[in-house]
């Protein structure tokens, strides 16, 4: 790629000092994120999802809509601005993860497998062993879902990806769902995950609703299937839903129940109810609203000590500080995007990250 060694030699430095900084003197505040605690993990995993926005190559890809992020593109999106997103996104990694990196993070809309390359090969995160799971799917945009994980505390033992073809729209397709199954490291036990970006509400809920509850029972049969064969399995679904906890999607479709007072034989867990109803409180913010729109969905025999891996203690949804900026027209705070419409500000996704840690 063009630029790319003088780019390292610029620029890497100083985000490598950044991120330094960042691991090493900002550490999570318990006000911002109660799941942190100062002491290491040994029998544990800490699993994060992140929706990162639109991490693109800037190269052309024909076969991809991907013109817009070029350097001739509608965003400028030049080698400077991908670097500058890669180091962003590291950062964000090795300060969700505490005093050390998290074992398994769950990503949304990276493009391709270079992106995955450069985010853990020429960023901080190239000192700690990262791996990557990722299938190209046929997504019109070309953004797909990956699966980091550290080979030394999670060994892969199988993935696929879950085509997704909606049949009742002519047979169109959306990106894959990433299954990956896999044993923590002093675990004889699997760990099923699923992780999932479902269609957005672009054009409109009611015009769009159809296909994310065609994906709702898409994942729920693939889930079930587990847990049919092993009813203590340890399933875990994350993922950026495009709807809320209460939306029919997730509670009707996929049969993701709040409560532990609602659950039976074939429900799930929806791990993100303290949030729900709370307000200024969210993932994502479309003008004043926040919503809950990244989730983790488990089996609940994982809230109850029944299964090989345990939720210890709640999620958090990863509300650091300098992942927000002011919302001068709403009021309040919003997410560090990288763009404003098409204003360049360098910073972070539309989403905010979501942690959980398990216990084994």
């Amino acid at each position: 790629m063009k630029h790319t060694n003088l780019l390292r030699t610029r620029h890497f430095l100083p985000f490598l000092l950044g991120c330094f900084c960042l691991a090493a003197s900002a550490q999570p505040d318990p006000a911002f994120c109660p799941c942190f605690s100062d002491t290491s993990r040994t029998q544990s995993l800490r699993v994060c999802f992140y929706n990162v926005e639109n991490f693109f190559h800037p190269e052309r890809d024909s076969t991809k809509n991907d013109a817009e992020f070029t350097p001739a593109g509608a965003y400028h999106w030049t080698p400077y601005r991908y670097y500058a997103k890669a180091n962003q996104i590291a950062k964000v990694i090795l300060a969700m993860g505490g005093w050390e990196p998290p074992e398994v993070v769950g990503l949304a809309e990276v493009e391709n497998e270079q992106v995955l390359k450069t985010l853990l090969y020429q960023t901080p995160l190239k000192a700690y062993n990262y791996r990557y799971v990722h299938y190209e799917s046929p997504d019109p945009r070309g953004i797909d879902v990956a699966l980091l994980y550290r080979p030394d505390r999670f060994r892969v033992v199988h993935a696929e990806a879950i085509p997704v073809h909606f049949i009742h729209l002519h047979n169109a397709h959306t990106r894959d769902i990433l299954y990956v199954k896999g044993i923590a490291k002093g675990s004889e036990d699997t760990l099923h995950l699923f992780v999932n970006h479902f269609t957005s509400r672009y054009g409109g809920y009611k015009a769009t609703i159809s296909k994310r509850t065609f994906l709702a029972t898409l994942l729920r049969s693939r889930m079930e299937a587990i847990r049919h064969k092993q009813p203590e399995a340890c399933v875990l679904a994350m993922g950026d839903f495009n709807d809320t906890p209460e939306d029919s999607s997730m509670r009707d479709y996929l049969h993701a129940v709040l409560d532990t007072a609602e659950a039976d034989s074939a429900s799930w867990m929806n791990l993100m109810y303290p949030y729900v109803g709370k307000n200024g409180v969210g993932t994502h913010k479309f003008q004043r609203k926040w919503s809950v729109l990244d989730q983790f969905v488990v089996n609940p025999r994982m809230l109850h000590g029944q299964a090989s891996y345990r939720v210890a203690g709640p999620v958090c949804i990863f509300a650091m500080p300098f992942l927000l900026t002011d919302d001068e027209k709403y009021l309040g705070n919003k997410p560090f995007r990288t763009f404003v419409g098409r204003k360049y500000q360098g910073g972070f996704s539309d989403h905010l990250p979501i942690v959980l840690d398990l216990e084994y």
